[in-house]
């Protein structure tokens, strides 16, 4: 009998400790789109993730699912007004509408997917990041398109003709406000929520008005990583290195990389990391000008590189003006030794 009760009470414990091995493997989710492999880029960069994730993957599945259905109803109700550009807009449109019924709504700047899933709030690139992966899995003809300080998406039809939906537009849910806009629309800065305009020649320099692939389109994401919590710092470097080997044009990666060089600990005393930066920053402030955020960051760099007075000059005339800034130039300080972080 005492053997009985022996062998039980292993027995119980043995699936007590098995149970808890699975509760620890969490959620296993249901698809596989680039949607999902951004997800676990951010995942991997959050030193301290833990369970949190399970919770945003299982939201975007739930998304995909959602939207499936409104597009299955759609493709199989039969409009004999609809031809094919009709029926795309309703595919869209329903993409949106079911958005929009899950509780998302558009907010500007959403830095990543795991900050959009989080608060149920989408910009630009992660509202088409959505698009993309329910596209992925429904095969839809869709494809993420970059333009200055925007992006939206692109349906294409077998004949290569297409058109441009802007998400942003359409999650303002306004009637009187089309989410459709031309490539001229774009170049003459007329969507709803940017107005940059940019010149034919800006556009073949930096890839605008083209139809992301997938390897592009998770480049660009990684480099939009530093607002990540609990950031990996090391892996983070790596993650924007390949970003510009990828997109070797891409300003926005430039000046991020630079500003992790300048504001990590693991770089931030390295001298040709500085040097790396400094470079990094200019060439970045060069390309898109005008940007106070890409000015501020190379008056870092130039502060790292032991030029106050010109650190002090850019963040005076065009950087933002910060007092914090101006003074710690002043007083010999660089970003680092100021307190800024990746994050910031």
């Amino acid at each position: 009998m005492k053997q009985f009760i022996c062998s039980l009470l292993f027995l119980l414990s043995t699936i007590s400790i098995v149970s808890q091995e699975f509760e620890n493997l969490g959620y296993t989710p249901k698809y596989s789109t680039i949607a999902h492999e951004i997800l676990e880029v951010e995942k991997d960069l959050n030193s301290n993730s833990g369970n949190e994730y399970d919770i945003l993957f299982k939201l975007l599945d739930e998304v995909i699912e959602k939207s499936g259905k409104k597009i299955q109803s759609i493709t199989t109700t039969n409009k004999l007004s609809d031809g094919k550009r009709q029926k795309a807009i309703r595919i869209l449109d329903g993409i949106n509408e079911t958005l929009l019924d899950l509780g998302f709504e558009l907010k500007i700047p959403i830095q990543t997917l795991t900050e959009m899933l989080s608060k149920k709030q989408m910009d630009c690139d992660t509202g088409a990041i959505l698009y993309l992966a329910i596209g992925e899995v429904y095969e839809l003809p869709i494809f993420k398109v970059e333009v200055p300080t925007h992006s939206f998406i692109r349906y294409y039809f077998e004949d290569m003709e297409y058109f441009n939906w802007d998400n942003n537009t359409a999650a303002l849910n306004d009637p009187s406000q089309s989410p459709i806009y031309t490539d001229t629309d774009f170049m003459n800065g007329k969507s709803a929520t940017s107005g940059v305009s940019f010149s034919i020649n800006e556009s073949v320099k930096y890839e605008y008005l083209q139809p992301m692939s997938v390897n592009v389109t998770k480049a660009y994401f990684q480099s939009l990583i530093l607002s990540i919590k609990n950031l990996d710092e090391i892996k983070a470097r790596k993650y924007l290195e390949n970003s510009l080997r990828e997109r070797p044009y891409s300003h926005l990666t430039m000046n991020n990389l630079a500003w992790l060089l300048l504001t990590s600990k693991n770089s931030s005393n390295n001298e040709l990391d500085k040097k790396l930066a400094l470079d990094l920053a200019t060439k970045a402030t060069n390309a898109f000008k005008g940007s106070s955020a890409y000015i501020d960051t190379l008056g870092c760099a130039c502060a790292a590189t032991g030029d106050f007075e010109m650190a002090e000059y850019y963040e005076k005339n065009g950087g933002g003006n910060n007092l914090k800034q101006v003074l710690g130039y002043q007083s010999g300080k660089n970003c680092f030794e100021l307190g800024y972080t990746p994050a910031d």
